[in-house]
């Protein structure tokens, strides 16, 4: 074998030096490169899921909001149209009323509530309708008394009157709707 010559052992120092940094690179830099690439992909991955974040949170407060208002809508609709009356008590409310109006209640025929479905028989129903037809006694002032007073109310409708003069007072028979919410209902 012979002896290598200076520029020969240059040479393979040179390329021993460049295998050597070829080596390192593959070993120390692509994995710390990737890693980089990793982080820079997971840095995005967190950005997007803290903005969904944000977003959904934001949503929840405003759905909170507009919850809280549609509880308040249901508060106010339990005060107006009350709970589900049986027949003893809608005849109790009706006769409050005449009673009030100076009317004399004679006779009530009383049909027990029933529900008022939306749409759908599928779902629970909100509202009850109970249909009273009454027969009453009265003069026609004490009846106006009484229309007026029902008139801005949204429970209880009258839907249909007669009038029979009688002599002295007037016989009314009188169909009035009585609307009522259910105790636990699927807006609550």
């Amino acid at each position: 074998m012979k002896k290598l010559t200076v520029r020969e052992k240059y040479l393979i120092f040179l390329a021993v030096i460049a295998l050597l940094t070829g080596i390192g690179y593959y070993l120390m830099e692509l994995p710390s490169e990737a890693a980089l690439f990793q982080a820079k992909a997971d840095n995005q991955l967190a950005r997007t899921e803290y903005r969904t974040a944000d977003r959904l949170l934001n949503e929840a407060e405003d759905t909170k909001q507009e919850l809280e208002s549609y509880h308040q809508y249901y508060m106010e609709l339990r005060e107006e149209f009350g709970p589900v009356l049986n027949s003893y008590e809608l005849e109790r409310k009706i006769s409050y009323y005449f009673e009030k109006n100076g009317l004399n209640l004679v006779e009530a025929i009383i049909q027990d509530a029933k529900p008022v479905y939306e749409k759908e028989k599928s779902q629970e129903p909100v509202f009850y309708s109970g249909t009273i037809n009454a027969k009453v006694t009265g003069n026609a002032q004490e009846f106006n008394n009484l229309l007026d007073e029902l008139a801005d109310r949204k429970d209880l409708i009258i839907t249909s009157f007669t009038v029979n003069p009688t002599g002295g007072e007037e016989t009314f028979n009188i169909e009035i709707v009585c609307y009522m919410m259910a105790e636990k209902s699927r807006l609550e």
